[in-house]
Order: structure tokens, then C-alpha cells, then sequence
């Protein structure tokens, strides 16, 4: 049972770093390139996949001028 919920809270993080890319108007490609990783490493954090390392997960934040309000 923790599983599902770990996995149902990455997966809501993720919709929230889809949020704010798209609120601050960025497509996949732009923050892939300022994070340094792939696009598809992108469309993983945003679907909630745990198997994603945390520092792709950070540097994402970071392009998103958001790690400093988590962290």
C-alpha cells in the first residue's frame, strides 16, 4: 500500500513540474536543454516516474527557477 502511494504522490509532482514549465510558457525541449537531459528524461519526471535519478529531478527545478523555493 505505500507503494501506490508514493507512486500516486510522484506521480502529482510530476503534473506540477509540467504546470510550471507550461506556465512559464517553456515547451519539453527548452527545459531539456537548460536542465541538461534528454527530452524523454523530461517526459519521465512529469509522468512520475521513480525510477528517474534525483539530481535529473534538480536540475529541472533549477531550469525552472523553482529549486530554490523547494530546497
Amino acid at each position: 500500500m505505500t507503494g501506490y502511494r508514493i507512486d500516486r504522490q510522484l506521480s502529482g509532482f510530476g503534473e506540477h513540474v509540467r504546470g510550471w514549465r507550461m506556465v512559464m510558457g517553456l515547451t519539453a525541449q527548452q527545459v531539456s536543454e537548460r536542465a541538461g537531459i534528454t527530452r524523454d528524461t523530461l517526459r519521465k519526471i512529469e509522468s512520475g516516474d521513480p525510477g528517474v535519478g534525483f539530481g535529473n529531478v534538480a536540475q529541472v527545478l533549477r531550469a525552472l527557477g523553482v529549486l530554490d523555493d523547494i530546497a
